[in-house]
């Protein structure tokens, strides 16, 4: 999204479409991604709707209760607590800006509490999960070849779809797996692939024949973009019956096969490219198997029974 400053006029009275332009602007210049900068823009279409209902245009008219009145609006179209909180983070920034500008002396949000969200645990896939996936990509055509280097891929690198999309012929050491990713916020990182996911994307390769720099992952019409990469996945999933195939429940795969395999939770941290423990906490939610098995090693009641037992047959055991 490319913005026109001298498009915005001059406010009389802080006009939020004039605050708006200048704070997208503001964002472009710090070097938001235009995917952030979009983002933002859907946040405010969504509040100047609501604003136009009330008849507020400035933002002096705007407080702690227009913002809640605003959380009920956006629920009454709806809107899940989870895209009236996205909106909110959004705002959020756009007010503590105007606080920094002196164009508001308070942030309306700052007693606003945001809408409390749902936590579902996200099942990551099942060791049979992953074997049918293998099964379905075995074949020798081109296909077949490719997918099954997108799944081991996305099983072994744990990379978000943008990321995985995103890399080039040549990106990958194949002597070593180590390559470069450019994350959220346009962070880099190093991440790896094992021997076995690289073995699969050589024998893409070998098919690909690409030059050095082109995109990596192609599909029937070029370039694999992040929607087809949910919709291969999709298909894949519904030929093999396994549910919610799609990159996160990959990422999530990984990240818990890590864990379980003994990795530390900050080496973890830097390969998945989370900026900090706190939402590797909440990304990694335990799944029903781990419950399970914690829960059968040490249920109190069944611990102190089978003690008891124990004692039992010590003492009354035949000499």
């Amino acid at each position: 999204m490319k913005l026109d400053i001298l498009s915005i006029g001059v406010p009389p009275t802080f006009d939020i479409a004039y605050l708006r332009q200048a704070y997208l602007i503001s964002q472009e210049a710090a070097g938001c991604t235009p995917k952030t900068i979009g983002n933002i823009g859907c946040a405010f279409n969504s509040f100047e709707r609501f604003l136009q209902t009330v008849g507020v245009s400035t933002l002096d008219c705007i407080d702690a209760n227009s913002m809640r009145s605003y959380i009920l609006h956006e629920r009454n179209r709806g809107q899940s607590d989870r895209s009236v909180q996205t909106y909110l983070i959004s705002l959020k920034g756009f007010f503590r800006w105007c606080v920094d500008e002196n164009y508001s002396e308070t942030s309306p949000m700052v007693r606003v509490k945001m809408p409390r969200i749902e936590k579902k645990v996200i099942e990551a896939f099942t060791d049979d999960e992953i074997r049918r996936l293998l099964s379905a990509t075995s074949g020798p055509d081109s296909i077949s070849v490719r997918n099954r280097a997108l799944v081991t891929g996305l099983l072994d690198s744990g990379l978000r779809a943008a990321e995985f999309v995103g890399m080039k012929v040549g990106d990958i050491d194949l002597a070593n797996g180590l390559f470069m990713v450019s994350g959220k916020g346009r962070k880099q990182r190093h991440v790896r692939m094992g021997a076995n996911a690289r073995k699969c994307v050589i024998r893409y390769l070998q098919l690909r024949k690409g030059k050095v720099g082109e995109p990596l992952w192609l599909g029937v019409r070029g370039p694999i973009t992040t929607s087809g990469l949910f919709q291969i996945l999709n298909d894949l999933g519904t030929r093999c019956n396994v549910q919610k195939c799609n990159p996160h429940k990959f990422r999530r795969t990984f990240a818990l096969n890590c864990l379980r395999n003994g990795m530390d939770p900050f080496s973890l941290q830097i390969l998945m490219g989370h900026s900090d423990l706190q939402i590797l906490r909440q990304y990694l939610a335990q799944t029903r198997a781990d419950v399970h098995s914690a829960h059968e090693a040490c249920s109190p009641i069944d611990r102190l029974l089978e003690r008891r037992r124990n004692l039992y047959r010590f003492l009354y055991a035949p000499y």
